[in-house]
């Protein structure tokens, strides 16, 4: 089962309804997609589910994955401990994007470090199935991936008025290596194992 394919498409899904039923004041090219989640606002739940589903399905691909093949898939114990930190941050949301609306501060400082833990840990993996992998193409690929993130990384806080559109890119990034391990590497990984 491609548990890394199904969930990018269950976070896709929450993202879309999400986005169509934010009011006024949320703008995609300034907000986080974490905002879509944020605490006081009264459609959260939606993008609350995105996050857990999501989580809960990458951390079971990745246990799966690792158990199968544990000398081989090792390294997606940072797989595993980005869904667990994705998986959080449905759990405790950001501030508001609405203003006057009360909130946790406490709760919105934990969401942040869950989602800076989220993209570390993603990116030590892609750094260890760089370092790690024999073939060369999906070598490129996993590098690549890693370069990207950081860039986009080192971005987005730079640019507020474009927060919402680099953190997309992230997720675009981490989105497509994730369903890239799912349909490529770990197929490719399946058919050596077996022959």
């Amino acid at each position: 089962m491609k548990f890394y394919t199904i969930a990018v498409v269950w976070i896709l899904a929450a993202i879309i309804i999400a986005h169509l039923l934010v009011p006024a004041p949320y703008t995609w090219t300034q907000n986080t997609i974490s905002a879509l989640a944020a605490q006081g606002y009264e459609q959260a739940w939606i993008m609350c589910l995105g996050f857990i589903g999501f989580g809960a399905l990458i951390s079971i691909g990745a246990t799966r994955r690792a158990v199968a093949n544990p000398r081989r898939n090792w390294p997606e114990i940072g797989i595993l401990l980005y869904g667990l930190a994705v998986l959080l941050t449905g759990v405790f949301s950001t501030a508001p994007f609405q203003p006057g609306v009360d909130y946790s501060q406490s709760e919105a400082r934990l969401h942040s470090i869950l989602a800076t833990s989220a993209g570390i840990t993603i990116s030590l993996a892609m750094l260890l199935c760089g370092l790690l992998e024999q073939r060369r193409a999906p070598r490129i690929v996993h590098l690549s991936a890693l370069a990207l993130t950081l860039l986009l990384s080192s971005l987005f806080g730079a640019f507020p008025a474009v927060a919402g559109i680099t953190q997309r890119s992230l997720y675009i990034v981490g989105f497509g290596w994730l369903v890239y391990l799912d349909t490529i590497v770990n197929t490719e990984s399946d058919k050596n194992n077996h022959a």
